[in-house]
């Protein structure tokens, strides 16, 4: 795994940009597979604000968000 020492990923909207809510969580969504993919892992995800809806049961981001939790994101 390659966990960067220094990375926080912060995110404070439920998707990625402004606009079609859509589209920002399928951004966002594929964004968070790529990380997976490449394995370039943040030291730290911060979720606040509509952020912390990616981490209900139903959203479309839990599956790569439990997926990067299992590298051992934040430990």
């Amino acid at each position: 795994m390659n966990k960067s020492k220094t990375t926080l990923l912060q995110i404070t909207n439920n998707g990625m940009g402004h606009g079609d809510k859509e589209l920002g969580l399928m951004l966002l969504n594929n964004y968070l597979k790529l990380i997976l993919e490449e394995n370039q892992l943040p030291q730290f995800i911060a979720l606040y604000n509509s952020g912390v809806k990616l981490i209900c049961n139903n959203a479309p981001t839990i599956t790569a968000l439990k997926a990067i939790e299992n590298k051992e994101v934040g430990s």
